[in-house]
């Protein structure tokens, strides 16, 4: 198992907290410039924990994981989650308008940094594997980073679709639009949701039989319950921007939407009746996708 060494992690952190003080543009949005405060915070914290260890000591990913806590505080990937993300509440403001593609690549590639660090310690058969507690918290981030990208699919279709003269107007939009909506549900109903798929109810000590009920189905959060109802609204949304989506054998957005859409409204009025959880979208999804 390999991870960053000592000097490479300190050079990553150098250039991210360089470029954190060189995005004047940020400034002027109060949730951007909070994400950015943060990521330096979290840098600078990196920063000095690893001016208290040698090289020889960074070499080694557990101890790594150690001094960076990456187990336990997770610094170097919730770096890359606050910087990240201040990049996408300005392009989300922006509506997805100046150089859009290549800054959700750019932040793509720091959350695809983080999985890599991430999934090998997921890896059960390796000597260093974590504990179990260790392997729970390495598993909701995870389960944050497919979020985040998941969520930014989902925000540039909602984006596109309520501006249908934008989106129609070449066809090269439109297929870029079918793209990162099929990519976002993927992610929300895949991705995501398999970086839990072997946690059971067996390791909850609960007599709540609906609590229960939502971790046997996988909601272990609101994120959860919100990723079920993005990816079934994005596939509500290829139903009607490509008619000819839905004969792909490997993606039926039809199927899944309706899937997602049903499990959705089960859990909110089951489990989650009580909660304020509407599910009058999802039941018109429901309508819609039957109807097509």
């Amino acid at each position: 198992m390999s991870g960053f060494s000592g000097d490479v992690l300190r050079q990553r952190c150098q250039s991210l907290l360089s470029s954190i003080r060189e995005r004047p543009d940020h400034l002027s949005d109060k949730d951007a410039t909070l994400s950015l405060s943060k990521a330096a915070v979290t840098g600078n914290k990196i920063l000095r924990q690893i001016s208290e260890k040698s090289e020889s000591e960074c070499l080694d990913i557990r101890v790594l994981c150690d001094y960076a806590q990456l187990y336990n505080s997770a610094y170097w990937t919730q770096l890359l989650l606050d910087f990240s993300y201040a990049i996408e509440i300005k392009i989300v403001n922006d509506e997805f308008t100046e150089d859009y593609k290549n800054k959700i690549q750019l932040i793509f590639s720091h959350l695809d940094e983080a999985l890599e660090l991430l999934n090998p310690l997921c890896n059960t058969k390796e000597a260093l594997s974590p504990s179990p507690t260790e392997l729970g918290k390495v598993n909701e981030l995870r389960e944050c980073l497919y979020w985040r990208k998941g969520a930014l699919m989902y925000m540039f279709c909602h984006t596109a679709y309520h501006n249908q003269s934008r989106l129609l107007a070449t066809s090269t939009l439109k297929a870029e639009f079918v793209s990162y909506a099929t990519r976002g549900v993927k992610y929300l109903s895949v991705e995501m949701r398999n970086t839990r798929r072997e946690q059971t109810t067996l390791e909850y000590e609960s007599s709540d039989e609906h609590l229960l009920q939502l971790i046997k189905q996988g909601i272990f959060s609101d994120v959860n319950m919100l990723s079920l109802m993005y990816a079934a609204e994005m596939c509500y949304w290829i139903t009607l921007i490509d008619s000819g989506s839905d004969t792909d054998i490997d993606f039926s957005p039809k199927a899944i939407g309706q899937q997602l859409a049903q499990q959705y409204i089960s859990l909110a009025d089951g489990p989650l009746k009580h909660s304020s959880w509407n599910t009058e979208q999802a039941v018109n999804i429901c309508n819609q996708l039957q109807a097509a």
